[in-house]
């Protein structure tokens, strides 16, 4: 037994699960900086190219006549190369995201795998945050980084135990201990992997509490990322509303009295407002 009472032959399953993991995220980011390098090299042979055109054309061409002859052919293999280098910058981009959706596959088919319930949690929390973050214009940058979170904000939880993420029933002291640590875990993965990066204080976050009694940082208020308040509501509101091996389902109806009632203290009171406005005119 380890610090946090985790049986030593649970300890070397999920270090053997982690180690493969952080395999194949170190390949998959070998072959992105690949991709950077001969996009790179692509971009200074166009440079190339176009410098030793204008040379030539330097030479060629004199009089009044011929030096508009030069802006003309000046001009057309600039939109030549830029058509070019734009197609070519598009197939760079299909690439890099096809590699990109299959590590973000890869992550969600382990967590689907531990827990079969997860596909349909996250498909209704991305719908729920999406038009939360429509409803308060967030920006559009903190849009595309919402998306990704339902799907992986608890990521971490790949590292907890099966018997302890399906115990039904209420968990004991050590095996809370064991499962507040899947943000700071989700965090670490997130950090250490490029495409997801960007979100991976989000994931640190999504149980910080307004009042700054919630976990692991203890932040408070404006302080928590506003993408992490929105993923809270949304995922607390899911919980209740279907249920938990460890916690019946209740009511739409209650769970909407039960975000209001943690507004302010659990949950940015703002977001609360707004979230609850949505469900009315969904339902």
């Amino acid at each position: 037994m380890g610090n946090y009472g985790v049986p030593a032959e649970d300890k070397d399953e999920i270090k053997e699960k982690l180690e493969n993991k952080k395999m194949h995220l170190e390949k998959y980011y070998k072959d992105l900086l690949m991709e950077k390098h001969e996009f790179e090299e692509d971009v200074n042979y166009l440079q190339y190219e176009y410098d030793k055109f204008k040379e030539r054309i330097k030479k060629i061409n004199t009089g009044e006549f011929k030096k508009s002859l030069k802006k003309i052919d000046e001009e057309n293999l600039k939109e030549v190369i830029k058509e070019a280098g734009n197609n070519m910058y598009k197939n760079k981009l299909l690439k890099r995201k096809s590699i990109y959706n299959f590590i973000i596959f890869s992550l969600e088919r382990i967590l689907w795998e531990k827990n079969k319930q997860i596909k349909g949690h996250t498909e209704r929390l991305k719908r729920f945050a999406v038009q939360l973050g429509n409803a308060i214009n967030l920006p559009q940058n903190k849009m595309d980084e919402l998306v990704l979170l339902p799907n992986l904000h608890d990521i971490g939880k790949i590292a907890i135990p099966d018997k302890i993420l399906m115990k039904k029933g209420k968990l004991n002291t050590e095996e809370w201990k064991i499962i507040k640590r899947h943000p700071e875990i989700g965090y670490k993965i997130a950090e250490s992997t490029p495409q997801i990066a960007p979100i991976a204080k989000d994931i640190l976050s999504h149980h910080e509490w307004w009042n700054g009694t919630g976990y692991p940082q203890g932040l408070r208020g404006g302080d928590i990322p506003i993408n992490a308040c929105i993923t809270s509501i949304v995922d607390a509101y899911d919980v209740m509303t279907f249920g938990r091996p460890y916690r019946e389902a209740i009511s739409e109806e209650e769970a909407i009295e039960e975000l209001g009632r943690c507004s302010g203290t659990q949950f940015n009171p703002m977001l609360v407002q707004k979230f609850i406005i949505l469900l009315k005119k969904l339902n």
